[in-house]
């Protein structure tokens, strides 16, 4: 039975979809003054379960208490209402408004008089918002201008927002909020959820367990839409909460580095001084056929500009660009793909997919002139190719026609990374985090798949998401600061350089 006390409670919940069911009875319950983890490989049900909880899906069967009560949740507004706030994995505030007008959007009618928005009074509520998370930012700042790190601590101010106009303790849903937090960022967040406990509760996701482990009082597992353990953090560990997240055991080699390359084909990439936005001095690298190479720096260091500038996303101020030794006139993401350069960004929802279309659509995208004849597409083949590469890279979904908004994050970046891989043509892979918000299972999962692209001589430039693994997945990592390169190391399957060696290039 479920604890009638406990402020937030779901009680025998399914959530059925054409073909799958997401969630299957599941019961669980977050008292107030707790953090609860919830953990569970890519489509395990977490998204679904906190869309049912903020009102975006409603369950097939099953019951939402808030205190004790049987709940009906029509939309976010009535989540809202009634305190309770998200922070979304892949963020939701909107780019071209202020930090202060995203934090009070919806909610203009109590800062209003005759019509008019007291914007005074609106940037001091703004501030003190930005305070309560330790954030020292302009209210009058456009969003856009943030880094995606000042971003996810504004989504937090405007959940903790929310949450206050509640009589009950705020409850704070955080999907994936440390997906691309390291260091004083992450340790920021933690004791802010120390300094809040008391008087909020939260239901935390990550990926990261020994995060989990960490600041959890308790920790739910889901396995295949259902509640398969609850453990308290002194008495589990890392190893058995992915046991039973998975059903098996692992391999601790998570990044195959038996399959990494020694010998490389000819050059595929070639740049010669650089210079783009990020970067303070032009650089010049070369990329072999097979070979891997982990750009690594903090925020600021401008490494994702460099990949930006080498596929036509931003704009080059200088320097010369070469595919297989013919110099390449790369002024769009498009004349990149014609040459052969794939691109996995960092933002998969709002960058890599087109999420109204099908599974079938975004796989095909980049190469649809191969499916083609005669300017007809071939479905038949469109849908032969989805399927062989859906049962290739272990694609959860029901079907190769549902909309990709329908598949987990970690799903929809097997998808992102399969749209480039189909074809024999693709020569460069520019990756971005590809293993941001992704379980073990299907980090593994990626990792093959990059080692398939070097086996066949695709040459691989990658920013990773930590620094293990770059240091796992590379044959050379190149080390950024303030946008410069200030280090480079050599790193083969059997003498890899440790994160303390790279660290201080870095900081």
């Amino acid at each position: 039975m479920t604890d009638m006390s406990a402020v937030l409670a779901v009680r025998d919940l399914v959530k059925e979809y054409p073909g799958t069911v997401a969630l299957n009875d599941v019961t669980l319950e977050l008292r107030a003054g707790e953090v609860l983890g919830l953990i569970g490989e890519n489509g395990a049900g977490k998204s679904t379960l906190l869309k049912i909880v903020t009102g975006v899906e409603q369950p097939s069967s099953g019951e939402v208490l808030i205190n004790g009560r049987a709940t009906k949740l029509r939309g976010v507004g009535d989540a809202n209402a009634i305190g309770i706030g998200m922070v979304f994995q892949e963020q939701s505030l909107i780019p071209n408004l202020t930090i202060a007008e995203n934090l009070f959007l919806g909610r203009e009618k109590a800062l209003t008089s005759f019509g008019i928005i007291r914007r005074f009074e609106r940037r001091k509520l703004a501030r003190e918002a930005l305070d309560r998370v330790g954030i020292d930012l302009d209210p009058k700042t456009v969003v856009e201008d943030l880094s995606f790190v000042q971003r996810q601590m504004v989504e937090i101010a405007k959940a903790l927002l929310i949450g206050e106009s509640s009589d009950h303790p705020p409850i704070l849903l955080l999907d994936e909020p440390t997906s691309v937090l390291e260091g004083g960022d992450l340790e920021r967040l933690f004791s802010l959820l120390d300094k809040l406990r008391s008087e909020i509760a939260v239901i935390f996701i990550s990926h990261r367990l020994d995060e989990v482990l960490q600041v959890s009082d308790r920790v739910y597992v889901l396995r295949d839409g259902e509640v398969v353990a609850e453990r308290a953090p002194s008495e589990t560990s890392e190893h058995d909460l992915h046991l039973l997240m998975v059903g098996a055991e692992h391999s601790d080699d998570y990044f195959v580095s038996e399959r990494q390359r020694t010998e490389f084909d000819a050059v595929r990439l070639r740049v010669d001084n650089l210079l783009v936005e990020g970067l303070k001095e032009p650089i010049s690298f070369k990329l072999h056929g097979g070979e891997v190479v982990a750009f690594v720096g903090t925020e600021g260091s401008g490494i994702e500009g460099v990949a930006k500038g080498v596929v036509g996303i931003l704009d080059r101020a200088s320097g010369e660009i070469a595919v297989d030794g013919k110099t390449a006139d790369i002024r769009l993401p498009s004349d990149s793909a014609a040459l052969g350069i794939g691109y996995i960004p960092s933002e998969r929802k709002t960058e890599g997919v087109l999420l109204s279309l099908s599974v079938r659509e975004n796989l095909t995208l980049a190469y649809l002139d191969e499916f083609a004849t005669r300017f007809v597409v071939s479905r038949k083949r469109e849908k032969a190719v989805t399927r062989e590469w859906i049962d290739r890279l272990r694609v959860k979904t029901p079907g190769v026609e549902v909309p990709m908004r329908s598949l987990s994050g970690g799903n929809q970046q097997k998808v992102v990374l399969a749209k480039w891989l189909l074809s024999d043509r693709l020569r460069v892979l520019v990756v971005v985090t590809p293993t941001r918000g992704l379980d073990v299972g299907a980090k593994v999962d990626v990792y093959d798949v990059i080692r398939d692209a070097a086996e066949r001589g695709v040459a691989v430039l990658l920013l990773a998401d930590t620094l293990e693994e770059a240091i796992g997945l590379s044959n050379r990592i190149m080390v950024f600061r303030d946008g410069r390169q200030t280090a480079s190391f050599n790193a083969p399957p059997d003498k890899k350089p440790a994160p303390l060696d790279l660290v201080p290039w870095m900081v």
